[in-house]
Formats: structure tokens, sequence, C-alpha cells
């Protein structure tokens, strides 16, 4: 988390388990929650994002 900080939260939304572990780690350092939900969250919608137009180009 010291090392990467913000870029570590966008991409935990792509890591099952160690994702996890890496958000857990933002609430014991105590990261703005405002920063972490925008952050996470556009996380989540890249990945979703990818996800859903990747298996678009599928079927």
């Amino acid at each position: 988390m010291n090392r990467f900080g913000w870029g570590a939260i966008f991409f935990a939304a792509w890591i099952p388990v160690v994702g996890d572990l890496m958000l857990i780690t933002a609430g014991v350092k105590k990261m703005k929650f405002r920063k972490f939900l925008i952050v996470m969250i556009s996380g989540k919608i890249v990945k979703t994002s990818i996800v859903v137009l990747g298996l678009g180009t599928l079927f």
C-alpha cells in the first residue's frame, strides 16, 4: 500500500482475494473515505466494462 497507494486500490477491484486484503489495509491506514470510494467505484466500473465488452464480442 505504501508503494502503490491509490493505484493499488483501483486494481484491488480486479483481484478476488488479495484485493480484499488490500481494501482492509486501506481501512486500517485510515485513507480518506470519499477518495477511496471514488477510486474503488471507478476500478469496478472499468473492470465490469471490460468483462461485459469482452463477453459481448464472444457471443
